[in-house]
This record gives structure tokens, sequence and C-alpha cells, in this order.
């Protein structure tokens, strides 16, 4: 395969953070808080809804509701050469800059972390390879780590369960990757974009080597899963990944566009949604559901979950993309059912209690009903003389043992239905 080269690359490596980190006890002297300046928010403002730029950012002089109050984004700074393992055999590595690393707060306690790096330069063979390793970060760390490495995340370790760096994603999951390439070709080529999207060797699309997709697959993916509003450049959206490619220009590449506004404001408005649908999937299969889910889908949808986010037509055919590629309507379906479930329950529960109010209802007026008859029964006993003697005791404790037998009647469906409400909540 030939050696192909890139004039500039840029990516971040994005989940769902392992640890429970505050803002309020982030070192300041390490995490610094970014904010958008009044001038900055105007701008991002005149491009995209208020709403949805409140959702993603925190800016100055800023008035939001109370749920988005917890968006928040804390960077460190690292700006260092490292290296990482490319071929374990051979101990080959690759070097590039690791710029930041990134915790990004959003509602429900949900953290992202971002590991920020550039490849300008870098072999593609190399950066896909790469990009590969750290994407499956908790499979593949113990391969690929090095001392450089280590030292440059190690802040976020101390947020981590037994600050386990190797344990950085929550649920195993792999890294999100935004990633924007540049190469010297005139016109995007579709065939490195899908290279490079899938993290596989350079040339395999025309090849016939191991990771040479089928035809079918392949035209259907590049037909149905990338988005090309420009000739400069063009864009795969996978579940895993978005990646753009970007021909040659005359002029410095300006990478403006793809780092300050669609990385941030869509693809990790994408990430989180993810993150909040799998999570709860997650949690309700193994029986861990918490909280209302019917307020927090109300929250979601008012606030997350929806497509129009622009007055310009390009940021949402991106939002669009980007979901679709990361199935987030699946996700969200699978959400769905929770809450039709629950309802059903909810309805279930209702029914029952309203029997059981019924049942107490009737168990008491039968209550009154028998101490009534029983009274009138020892009135006409008492007073009448057929009942003398042994005849008249054996009458009155045959209408004591009744009344007895309706009380332990009534005390044992009382007791009943209290264990089966205890029941009912246990299984909540």
């Amino acid at each position: 395969m030939t050696t192909k080269t890139n004039t500039y690359a840029h990516s971040f490596f994005v989940g769902s953070f392992n640890g429970k980190p505050q803002p309020t006890t982030l070192d300041d002297k390490i995490w610094k808080k970014e904010v958008l300046s009044d001038k900055e928010y105007r701008i991002l403002c005149s491009m995209y809804y208020r709403s949805h730029v409140d959702a993603m950012m925190e800016a100055e002089h800023q008035s939001r509701p109370d749920f988005l109050n917890q968006v928040r984004h804390y960077r460190h700074e690292v700006d260092k050469t490292v290296e990482m393992i490319l071929d374990k055999k051979t101990g080959r590595q690759y070097k590039f800059k690791l710029n930041n690393l990134h915790l990004y707060f959003f509602p429900l306690d949900i953290v992202l972390v971002g590991i920020e790096i550039d490849e300008t330069g870098a072999d593609l063979d190399d950066l896909t390879k790469a990009h590969w390793w750290l994407a499956n970060w908790k499979d593949c760390y113990q391969d690929f780590t090095t001392d450089s490495l280590k030292e440059a995340v190690a802040p976020l370790a101390k947020f981590i369960k037994k600050q386990n760096i190797e344990d950085l994603i929550e649920e195993g999951n792999n890294m999100k990757v935004f990633q924007v390439v540049q190469t010297g070709d005139e016109q995007p080529e579709d065939a490195l974009l899908y290279e490079i999207a899938n993290f596989i060797p350079i040339g395999s699309v025309n090849g016939n080597v191991y990771h040479t997709p089928n035809k079918d697959y392949y035209d259907h993916i590049m037909k149905n899963n990338s988005v090309a509003p420009f000739q400069n450049w063009k864009a795969l959206a996978l579940v895993d990944s978005f990646t753009v490619l970007v021909s040659k220009s005359e002029k410095k590449f300006n990478d403006w566009p793809y780092m300050q506004c669609y990385y941030p404001l869509v693809f990790l408005r994408c990430v989180y949604e993810k993150t909040y649908c799998v999570s709860r999937n997650i949690a309700y299969r193994l029986n861990r559901a918490k909280g209302n889910l019917l307020d927090e889908i109300a929250d979601m949808e008012k606030y997350y979950s929806y497509e129009n986010i622009s007055y310009n037509f390009l940021p949402t055919m991106l939002y669009r993309k980007m979901a679709q590629g990361m199935e987030i309507e699946d996700d969200k379906r699978e959400v769905s059912k929770q809450i039709k479930e629950r309802i059903r329950e909810k309805r279930k529960q209702k029914e029952e209690k309203e029997t059981r109010n019924r049942s107490l209802a009737l168990a008491f007026v039968s209550v009154f009903a028998v101490f009534s008859t029983a009274w009138g029964l020892y009135s006409l006993v008492e007073k009448s003389k057929w009942f003398e003697g042994y005849m008249c005791c054996f009458a009155r404790a045959f209408i004591v043992v009744a009344v007895l037998a309706v009380v332990v009647l009534l005390l044992y469906i009382f007791v009943f239905n209290r264990n089966k409400v205890k029941n009912n909540d246990s299984l909540k």
C-alpha cells in the first residue's frame, strides 16, 4: 500500500466518564472553566438557536432554566507530544500532540470526558491504527500505553474508582471520535473517507484484504451515512465516529467551524443523547432504574430532543446525519418502551389500589352489618323465653364465635393487602 500523509489532522475522543467529579472540587490550577464571552455568545446565537447554545455551553451574563445550570465545561491544557505503541511485537511507536483533556458536565448527572489530539503530518495508516487503539480504550489500553501517555492523562485518574485510568469509560463503551483530516487531494476520496472513519488500513476498500468491505455494504454506507454539502469536504457518520475529509485548499485550512461549532454544538449533543438513552436502557434491563423517567424524558424532549438547532441549513443537516450514524432513534425507541411499561405498571397499581379500597370499604360495611345483626340476635336471645339455661349459653357462645370469625377474616384481608402493597413497592 502506498504511504499517504495528511496536511492537517485534529481529533476528539469522547465517552461517558467513569468517574464522579464535581465542578466545585476541581482544582482551578489544573482545570480551567470554559465560559463564552458576551461577544462569542452573540456570534454563536446568530448562527444557532439560543436555546440550543444554552443547552450546550455556559456564557457570561447568561440566563437559562434550572435544568441547564449543570451544563459546564472544564479544560486541562496538556500541550505535550506523547507516544503510544502501534506494534507490540516490534515496539514501534506513534507520536502525536495531546492538546487538552476535557470534562463536560450535563444534566441528569452525566459527565463526558474528552481527549483532544493533533496529528498533522502523520502517516494515515499509522493514524487509523492509533485511532482504533484509542477508541477501544478499555480493551486496548495495556497494549498501547506508554509512560508519556500515562502522565498526560493522569489528571483524570483521580476521579476514577481505584484511580485506574484503564477504566476511563463507563460501561465499557468505546470512545466516540470526531476527526477532521485534510489531504493534498483535489477532491475528497470516498474510499479514503471510509477507511479513516472505520480505522482500517489505507487501501483496504480497493484491495483484497481482511478489512475490505463487501461492495453492497460499502455502497450503502457511503450513500446513506455520508454528507457532502460542498466540493472541498465530505463527512461520514458512523456509530463510533464522525469523520470530515477535506481536500487541498489554496488558502490555509480554516478549522474554526469544526472545532468551535460542529464539534461542541452538534457532535457533543449527539453523544450526550446517546449516553443518556444507553444508560437508562442498561439500568432498566439490569433492574437498576432510578428516578422519575417520565419527568426526565419531558425535560430531555424540551431541551435536547429536537432537530432544528440552527438558523442555517448545515448544522441541522449534520445533526441529523450524526444522529442517524449513532442510531439514536433506535435507543429512543427502547426508552419509550420503558415509559409504556411504567405507564402500564402505574395503571395496574392504580386499579389494584382501587380494588383494595373497595374491598376494605365493603369489609367495614360488612363489620357493621355483622355487629348489628349479632347485637340484634343477642338482644333477642336475652328477651326470648325459648333461650334459657343451657340453650341461652349455647346461643351466646355461637354469636360470639361468629363475630370473632368475622373479625379474624377482616384482619386477614387487611394484613394481606398491606403485604401486597409492600411487595409491589419493593419491585418498583
